[in-house]
């Protein structure tokens, strides 16, 4: 049994048959954290639907509901989304189903922050894009698995394709079409949208967590490849990022002085240091190597084990890609690995697959604003 947060608006008891809720709580808009009786409704929330999703695929689910969403509205402010996952992080929660995000900007970096908390406990946090398939907090982080939905008859129910060349951080398009049986046996079907796509996806993480009680997220990333329809066998590995909003902590290899300017984003704190000696890898989630100390790789051989040792992460800095090359350097799939040109390898990789995949329109959605956002992030590294 895995245990699983819906936070959402609440699940009720009174439509479907829900068993293992094990606790119910709301997180009001001034952030106060108090237990509710589980919802008796006579009309399901959307809660309850997505509950009633995950429960089909994986029955083994121990649901707690997280309430932010406000009855009238079907809103909430991001910090009581913030509370929630924190709450989540001090309650011993494993999975997290989230149908709701905010596509404003201004809002991503604390939200980013907790996220980035909650991944480092282990929480696999499932996340819908929103309906109208912009980039979206916090499903479009790289530390979150993002979920739409498809939006034609392509894919049948449970069936889902995974994004490898995904630009705005959803790796997932899914059926969200599901038939729901009722209380009083009478049936209906989920409608197409993300949010009710999203909780399939919860359930197919909990079956893969049952089996591997340790995975991390870059494994089941991994492992929901592999069972989505479009999987093959030659892609690039899925540890490979597009983004670098997981940073934290970062440490610069510069034997050579030459990258004294370099600026990241999202870093708390950047040390450059000119010796191997001087890393201590403990202060740090990311190391990050320049050409020069690369082509110097017997040599920093002890450096790297250590990171990918303690799954700590690594940027490379040079002026070429070489997949190959850099291959050795990264064999482990729980780290993650960026290099500035991926991001055009991508680009260029998801115009391909537009051309290939005429399945879905929605399938390779991207915003122009976000992908000069990117370039413009490649120019500043």
């Amino acid at each position: 049994m895995v245990n699983v947060a819906v936070i959402d608006d609440g699940v009720g008891l009174g439509i479907y048959s829900i068993p293992n809720i094990i606790r119910s709580i709301e997180i009001t808009p001034h952030l106060i954290v108090k237990d509710v009786e589980v919802y008796n409704l006579s009309n399901a929330s959307h809660g309850t639907i997505c509950s009633a999703i995950i429960k089909k695929y994986y029955p083994e689910a121990v649901l707690t509901s997280i309430k932010v969403l406000n009855d009238e509205s079907h809103k909430c402010i991001k910090e009581q989304l913030i509370k929630a996952i924190e709450w989540c992080i001090e309650n011993d929660i494993r999975v997290v189903n989230l149908s709701l995000g905010t596509i404003d900007y201004r809002d991503s970096e604390i939200i980013r922050k907790v996220i980035n908390r909650a991944y480092s406990r282990g929480i696999i946090i499932i996340a819908a894009c929103n309906n109208k398939d912009i980039f979206t907090y916090p499903a479009s982080f790289t530390n979150v698995i993002g979920v739409k939905c498809c939006k034609t008859n392509t894919l049948k129910e449970g069936e889902y394709i995974f994004n490898l060349y995904s630009i705005d951080g959803i790796e997932i398009t899914a059926c969200s079409e599901h038939k729901l049986f009722k209380n009083n046996c009478d049936s209906e079907v989920t409608r197409r949208c993300n949010s009710y796509a999203a909780p399939m996806i919860t359930a197919k993480a909990c079956n893969i967590i049952s089996k591997f009680p340790n995975i991390t997220l870059e494994m089941i990333k991994k492992e929901l490849y592999k069972d989505s329809i479009n999987y093959k066998n030659d892609k690039i590995k899925i540890n490979n990022c597009k983004n670098i909003d997981w940073i934290n902590n970062v440490v610069i290899l510069d034997e050579q002085e030459k990258i004294e300017k370099l600026k990241l984003p999202y870093t708390n704190e950047t040390k450059i240091l000119k010796s191997i000696e001087d890393i201590n890898i403990n202060n740090f989630d990311t190391l990050v190597l320049n050409s020069n100390t690369i082509k110097d790789y017997e040599r920093m051989s002890s450096l790297i084990y250590k990171f990918e040792k303690e799954e700590r992460n690594f940027i490379f800095i040079d002026k070429k890609w070489n997949g190959k090359e850099l291959e050795s350097i990264y064999l482990n799939e729980n780290i993650k690995f960026w290099h500035p040109l991926i991001i055009n390898k991508f680009y260029q990789e998801s115009k391909k697959e537009k051309v290939r995949c005429s399945i879905n329109n929605n399938l390779w959605g991207y915003t122009r604003e976000h992908v000069n956002n990117i370039k413009k992030l490649n120019r500043e590294v």
